[in-house]
């Protein structure tokens, strides 16, 4: 029988050399044989005790200095090995993870969270005779021991447990919440994205440890925080770190964010009964944190800029550095603008709707009461006065020009409102530098917009420029080459060459055309068809446009389409390309999309995203091409111009036309008919000569 590493400790040297004697007698009357070579019998104050340096008169644990210097040299042992080959042997990583973790009881826990990524890339190896790359996180890990062992390289015997905080926090499926129990005012709070609501429990719980310290750290910074979490593998993953890589870059997150504001946690699991009030706050959606887009954000900033603090903003919306939250977020400044003293300040203002009343509450004060419940939509009839790219064309536009206006040594103050002969020149300047209208016309809406906007009568409105724009569009203008129109012959043809049974890439193209030649559709609105906006009735079709380009009072028109007893009935190849497809009457999807060759047929992609004009042209061109002399004179226009014109031809009632094509003006519609050469002549035979 062998007896090992024995230690004893007393309060004076005196019983201590006591101690020690008492226990060597009893071990030789035991019958154990001492080894005096290897037993220290004298008191003493330091030693090194299992590859541990014990100091009792200062009151501190090390590591040995040569077990330190060991493990650095491995650490550059391996580093040099990636240099060289770019990989290393695989025991020489596990090694130095043995290394490191063996000093776990001075260093502590953090021997585990900063080993995780090695760990990870060793248990990736096929054997112990292996080579191994390292990831980038594996190779700081390394980084992070080589410098700053020596640092973290002391335990004190006196630690103080005493805390000067305590947070709570908790997450839910819809976000995260926790709060300060001393000040419960403090209270942080946000919402998951739409692609981080599908992440497992443990994610969002230890996302929620991260957020919520980072949105108090201000407040907590350099104390000592007991955190209550009701998941027992979040204070693991904190303490030990994770072998799941997302969930240990989060662990890592909170790790460096405590080392940078001095922050310590001590993260403590209780059951979810006592943690109701964090749940509460975790499930709180706030309906009102709404937000303005960056082009409305430039146009402001342009207008009345520079801005200095965003008073209502989220950590999701802000538009400013600085900025005030409903709650505590990452970053924010503050919450609660109400308490700070708005005076001097340059501020943004983008309220919740029901806040409206009181952030403008000294201008509202002079209303009449009887308008004062107008008020609350102001906004959002502001942001509607104009289509979004109607908003990022113009905005856009002006920008150019307050560009244009500073390079020239224009006044701040004579660009907005500007002066009429300012904008001519710059008209003018456009004109010399284009080849056509189009960039002299923009810019000329483009400032009367802005005008309008603020409410100040547009230089546009001046003769000078009005007629400096008229003569751009003499100068400039081109002629405008119409597509041809396509026809029920090449209609046919290209059915003929094309269809094929069962084949759903063939069966999409015909589809596509045919819709949009007898829906008169443009190719956004064919493009952004879905399953559940098609009817089939008795006999017809009805096809619902959510959204069309000249439906501006967004009526939602429908077009409906018969039933024909052909081979190019719409219907007919509509209904054999939907079940080919396998897209089910209730799906939501959209019907024209990518597809994807699955062993030897193609399928549609499961991801719901629309093809883009650019593919639909490519197979239009591929259709086409070997029934025209020059596909060059045909386009997708030419589908919706093709069913107007064989309409317009055949004496279809003007206001039925004008309806199935949702023609906002006869000038409009008439631009898309191609009268056939029958009905031209007709005027001549009638002149009564």
């Amino acid at each position: 029988m062998y007896l090992d590493d024995g230690l004893g400790i007393e309060q004076d040297q005196e019983m201590c050399k006591i101690v020690s004697e008492q226990v060597k007698l009893d071990l030789v009357r035991s019958g154990f044989v001492p080894k005096a070579e290897k037993s220290l019998r004298e008191p003493t104050k330091r030693l090194v005790w299992l590859g541990t340096f014990i100091d009792t008169e200062n009151g501190f644990y090390k590591i040995p200095e040569n077990r330190i210097n060991k493990m650095i040299y491995s650490i550059d042992d391996i580093i040099s090995c990636l240099t060289g080959r770019k990989s290393v042997f695989v025991k020489k990583v596990a090694s130095v993870v043995g290394q490191i973790i063996s000093t776990y009881l001075v260093i502590g826990n953090l021997v585990y969270l900063m080993t995780k990524h090695l760990t990870i890339d060793v248990n990736t190896s096929a054997s112990w005779y292996s080579y191994i790359k390292l990831s980038e996180s594996s190779i700081e890990q390394l980084q992070f021991w080589k410098l700053y062992v020596s640092e973290v390289n002391v335990k004190h015997f006196s630690v103080d447990e005493s805390c000067h905080s305590i947070i709570y926090s908790d997450a839910s499926d819809t976000g995260f919440g926790g709060y300060i129990v001393e000040a419960p005012q403090n209270i942080a709070h946000g919402m998951w994205v739409e692609s981080e609501r599908s992440n497992s429990s443990t994610w969002k719980e230890l996302s929620a440890v991260k957020k919520v310290l980072l949105s108090l750290v201000n407040i907590i910074s350099g104390k000592r925080v007991k955190w209550f979490t009701d998941n027992q593998n979040v204070v693991s993953i904190v303490s030990k770190g994770s072998t799941k890589t997302v969930l240990q870059n989060l662990a890592l997150d909170i790790f460096s964010a405590c080392l940078k504001y001095n922050v310590n946690i001590d993260i403590v699991w209780i059951p979810r009964t006592l943690n109701e009030k964090a749940d509460f706050l975790s499930r709180i959606v706030d309906h009102d944190d709404w937000g303005i887009s960056y082009y409305i954000f430039q146009l402001i900033e342009s207008l009345w800029g520079p801005h200095e603090v965003d008073w209502f903003a989220s950590d999701h919306n802000f538009k400013l550095l600085v900025f005030y939250s409903r709650f505590w977020n990452e970053n924010s400044s503050g919450i609660d603008a109400f308490t700070v003293d708005w005076y001097g300040v340059n501020g943004l203002f983008v309220p919740p709707v029901f806040l409206i009343p009181r952030a403008f509450e000294s201008e509202i004060n002079f209303l009449p009461p009887a308008l004062h419940t107008n008020v609350d939509v102001l906004v959002d009839l502001l942001c509607e006065s104009k289509a979004d790219s109607t908003v990022k064309t113009y905005h856009a536009g002006f920008i150019r020009w307050k560009k244009w206006a500073v390079h020239n040594g224009i006044s701040r103050c004579d660009i907005l409102p500007a002066k009429s002969l300012y904008v001519a020149l710059y008209l003018s300047s456009l004109v010399q530098n284009s080849r056509t209208a189009s960039p002299v016309i923009s810019a000329f809406y483009s400032i009367q917009w802005a005008h309008h906007m603020i409410g100040q009568t547009s230089p546009t409105v001046n003769l000078v420029v009005k007629n400096d724009l008229e003569g751009a569009k003499r100068r400039l203008a081109t002629r405008i080459e119409k597509k041809e129109p396509v026809t029920p012959e090449l209609l046919s043809k290209m059915y003929s060459s094309s269809f094929k049974e069962y084949n759903v890439m063939s069966q999409r193209i015909i589809c596509a055309c045919l819709l949009a030649y007898s829906g008169f559709l443009r190719v956004s609105e064919l493009l952004n068809i879905r399953r559940c906006d098609i009817n089939f009735e008795l006999g017809y079709i009805s096809i619902f446009i959510p959204k069309s380009k000249t439906d501006i009072y967004r009526d939602c028109n429908s077009v409906v389409i018969a039933f024909m007893d052909s081979d190019l009935c719409p219907v007919k190849n509509l209904k054999l390309y939907l079940l080919w497809a396998d897209i089910s009457p209730e799906s939501e999807e959209f019907i024209f999309r990518n597809l994807t060759k699955f062993k030897d047929r193609y399928v549609l992609r499961k991801e719901n995203k629309s093809l883009s004009y650019t593919h639909m042209r490519e197979l239009f061109i591929e259709a086409f091409q070997p029934f025209v002399s020059d596909i060059k004179k045909y386009g997708l226009h030419s589908l919706r111009s093709g069913g107007a014109t064989t309409c317009a031809n055949l004496g279809i009632s003007d206001r039925l036309f004008k309806r199935h094509g949702r023609w906002r003006s006869e000038t409009a519609k008439d631009g898309y008919i191609k009268d056939s050469l029958k009905d031209r002549l007709i005027v001549s035979e009638n002149l009564g000569l």
